[in-house]
């Protein structure tokens, strides 16, 4: 594999990530860089690390080694206001101890644009219902987030990433709990909205379809990276997850994978 070309003063870049749980290495010297305006997607099998990644770039868990910079500063100087302002997250997993009504969920995006005690105004709210309009739930404002399916849990998430208005999104498998309609809606929302986003994406055939570049990984490291006909080849899912496969396009020239 060819060396990985970082830039350090656009879009994010992760340098040598190394994280540790215990005597257990879960990052061995981590290199990925995304750039601006494309997305960049992290594909591998479950335990390959990729959460564990997403987590040190949106700043709930810290890398014992390495750096990550947005924009040529590093995170570690920033204060969490500041990189709220610059990256927004949708997770994989997302429960409130407390029940909120979507309206109140997606304007946690705006928090960071607050002061202390500081109450939403009209622009706030124009810009939930416009976020809620964007994923289809605009009917869905006040109902209660608890009584929603998982799917439609992930879009009201997507919503509230949307509303924090930044130049960067990390989305940790965004189509997990998705039908394929809403799948490939939310992927070309993403897409037409020319927002740096960095995914882990566990459908192979939507990595390929929507991403300009892609990071395999596999036990803490990146086995592969480049386009998806680069990426997405029979010899590295054999070496991923241990399956057959066949690889064909489309009219349009785009990867699809069979699994044998």
């Amino acid at each position: 594999m060819s060396k990985i070309n970082i830039k350090s003063d656009t879009g994010i870049s992760a340098n040598k990530i190394e994280v540790s749980y215990g005597a257990e290495n879960i990052l061995n010297g981590v290199d990925i860089y995304a750039e601006d305006g494309k997305i960049t997607g992290i594909i591998g099998p479950n335990g390959s690390g990729k959460s564990t990644l997403l987590k040190c770039i949106y700043r709930t868990l810290k890398a014992k080694e390495g750096t990550i910079m947005i924009d040529g500063e590093n995170i570690e100087d920033m204060s969490y206001k500041d990189s709220a302002r610059k990256l927004s997250v949708v997770a994989q997993h997302n429960s409130y101890s407390f029940d909120f009504s979507v309206e109140e969920i997606v304007l946690m995006g705006r928090n960071p644009y607050k002061k202390l005690m500081e109450k939403e105004n009209r622009e706030d709210y124009d810009i939930v219902y416009d976020c809620l309009k964007k994923v289809g739930l605009e009917e869905f404002s006040k109902r209660m987030y608890s009584t929603l399916s998982g799917g439609e849990q992930q879009r009201v998430v997507l919503a509230r990433a949307l509303a924090q208005k930044t130049k960067y999104i990390v989305l940790d498998e965004p189509t997990n709990h998705l039908d394929i309609t809403h799948q490939l809606q939310i992927m070309r929302l993403i897409k037409e909205s020319g927002i740096t986003a960095v995914a882990a994406v566990h459908d192979l055939n939507i990595a390929a379809m929507f991403c300009d570049v892609i990071y395999a990984m596999k036990d803490g490291k990146v086995v592969s990276y480049g386009k998806a006909e680069e990426v997405i080849t029979p010899e590295n899912i054999k070496l991923l997850y241990g399956v057959e496969s066949e690889i064909v396009r489309d009219k349009n020239g785009k990867v699809h994978i069979l699994f044998l």
